[in-house]
């Protein structure tokens, strides 16, 4: 009998003090809220904006109507510098990523979070109810998914900042870095950059969802005819790659 009370004290405080490893989440393409202010001179179309405050871009799905998404791929698209290697947004347009450390804009791409299109809200949820707790054990690392790893040095010095203060913020346990999709190749060119020192001291292990470790046909497709994101029974919904 004393050993079968003394095998449940033990397992009650294990249960009780088990130790939660706190998460990052890396986004995929198309996973990360933008937030965009407009000066601009020219638009493709009258009816389109030339000067806004900041405004949810994407994922905005009045953004994506008819005659109107030319107004959002103008806003939207990249110039690139074939000398320099890297990309900059047409002049006139300014963007932000907004959320950053937090959760909410990859839980959900819409921020009205009245349709479709969630993301990792489903996931969040499931972890909160183990015990996470959101801004602290679980935490958000969007990044403006448009750009190359070359073009990231400002989101890795970031990203490297937030796995230091999320170790400190849960009594110096080390951090679980989940990607997802293409948050997974970017993932690692951030770790393959780091000392293997810094790793061992905050990193407990990097888990990847759907990772493109042999790279994505579906740009092939995009460039070749166009991909259309869905309409399903009335009800549009944008599904995140």
């Amino acid at each position: 009998m004393f050993r079968l009370i003394f095998t449940c004290l033990i397992l009650i405080f294990y249960c009780e003090c088990k130790i939660l490893n706190p998460v990052i989440l890396v986004p995929g393409d198309g996973g990360s809220e933008f937030v965009a202010k407009l000066n601009k001179t020219t638009a493709p179309h009258f009816w389109c904006f030339r000067h806004t405050d900041f405004f949810s871009l994407w994922l905005n799905l009045d953004q994506l109507a008819p005659f109107i998404i030319d107004c959002f791929t103008d806003n939207m698209k990249l110039l690139y510098d074939r000398e320099k290697h890297v990309t900059r947004n047409p002049p006139g347009v300014e963007t932000k990523i907004p959320g950053w450390g937090d959760t909410r804009t990859v839980e959900w791409l819409d921020p009205s979070q009245c349709s479709l299109p969630y993301y990792f809200s489903s996931i969040v949820n499931a972890m909160v109810k183990w015990g996470y707790k959101r801004k602290v054990s679980v935490r958000g690392a969007p990044y403006d998914f448009r750009k190359a790893p070359n073009e990231y040095a400002d989101f890795y010095q970031n990203l490297r900042n937030l796995v230091e203060e999320t170790y400190a913020l849960n009594n110096n346990t080390k951090v679980v870095l989940l990607g997802h999709s293409m948050g997974n190749p970017t993932t690692l060119y951030f770790l393959n950059h780091q000392p293997p020192s810094w790793k061992d001291k905050f990193i407990q292990s990097f888990i990847s969802l759907a990772g493109v470790w042999g790279g994505s046909v579906k740009p092939l497709r995009l460039f070749a005819s166009g991909k259309t994101y869905f309409f399903v029974k009335g009800i549009k919904y944008v599904r995140v790659d």
